[in-house]
């Protein structure tokens, strides 16, 4: 038997989550390829954590020589209990992550938007809805483009605008 460790597949609900349920087919699909991209980053940072330094020459040297993708699972399994259980943790803990963060930006953007602003002069309330809107698409935009290190500057961007509305 063949070992595997995959990454789990994000189902419909996930781009409502992140409030993309509208976008394209081939967004999503390009979207998802630059999600398993990032966590199969997050997933090799973690597994290097877990390997000793000698495993790490190791498991260098099997992969200089060719070894396959079983080869090198069996290898990584031998070493890592629970590589599965560690490597699925890890996958779901980025898309959390990534929803709670999409979310937050979401929910500080639509108190932001409403009408119960706090009060300010009319000019600085419009400034303030434009560059909101400036940065709703920008995230929107970051978010559907894979660009998931910039979702977290929008999001600072977007307090600082609310914490300066609220002084």
């Amino acid at each position: 038997m063949e070992p595997t460790t995959s990454v789990p597949a994000a189902g419909p609900d996930f781009f409502e989550e992140l409030g993309l349920s509208g976008i394209s087919l081939e967004e999503k699909i390009q979207l998802l390829e630059k999600v398993e991209l990032s966590a199969r980053e997050q997933v090799i940072a973690l597994i290097l954590d877990q390997l000793g330094e000698k495993d790490c020459r190791d498991l260098g040297d099997l992969i200089k020589n060719g070894a396959l993708e079983p080869e090198i699972l069996l290898f990584l399994k031998d070493r890592i209990t629970d590589l599965d259980g560690l490597v699925a943790a890890r996958i779901q803990r980025f898309k959390d992550e990534l929803i709670e963060q999409v979310q937050s930006i979401q929910t500080d953007i639509g108190q932001l938007n409403t009408d119960k602003m706090p009060t300010v002069q009319p000019v600085d309330r419009n400034k303030a809805r434009e560059e909101l809107q400036r940065l709703e698409k920008k995230s929107s935009q970051a978010l559907v483009q894979g660009k998931f290190d910039s979702l977290h500057a929008i999001h600072e961007r977007i307090r600082e605008l609310k914490k300066s509305l609220v002084q």
